[in-house]
């Protein structure tokens, strides 16, 4: 397995805009280039004959970019993450981020916050790591959780918390 611990595809010359505004944690905006980032490192897991890539998102918004190619080894997260993708669409990846760090995205049926807990997400090239995710036991527990779970955002309240938070720290440190 090949572990990212740390990929930086930031363009430090450009500025944020309306369109791609800055996300908690982010300093400058991106180049536009993990897809080919990715399909670099898959060709080269694949030649070196490795089962795939690792990556551990520290925001919700990284998790978010990466679920094109990658999935969450615990079926109960990637559940959860497809759940929030869903219930959420009709926000921005900024909003969405904004609602999970200052817990506004409310789980409907227990009214609790969903928080977001930094684990292992995967891009599998080898077929013994598919064939976990294509798995009768990982599909149970992923549609599980993907069709129990229901959320919503609480706009307002995410907007005056953000603004609370921001007057108080730099959104490059959150």
């Amino acid at each position: 397995m090949i572990n990212i611990e740390w990929i930086s595809a930031r363009n430090p010359f450009a500025v944020f805009s309306d369109k791609k505004p800055q996300m908690p944690g982010q300093e400058n905006p991106g180049l536009g280039i993990l897809k080919y980032c990715f399909r670099m490192i898959y060709l080269m897991a694949s030649e070196i004959v490795k089962d795939g890539f690792m990556d551990i998102p520290d925001h919700m918004h990284s998790a978010i970019m990466y679920s094109s190619g990658f999935r969450f080894f615990d079926p109960v997260h990637e559940g959860i993450l497809r759940a929030v993708m869903r219930d959420l669409k009709q926000y921005s990846l900024s909003e969405i981020s904004w609602g999970i760090l200052t817990s506004t995205v409310i789980e409907k049926h227990t009214g609790k916050p969903q928080l977001y807990d930094p684990c292992e997400q995967i891009h599998p090239v080898s077929r013994r790591l598919k064939k976990h995710f294509r798995s009768t036991e990982y599909k149970k527990i992923y549609k599980k959780y993907y069709n129990r779970k229901k959320y919503y955002l609480d706009y307002g309240e995410m907007e005056k918390r953000r603004e609370e938070i921001l007057s108080r720290n730099r959104i490059e440190d959150l």
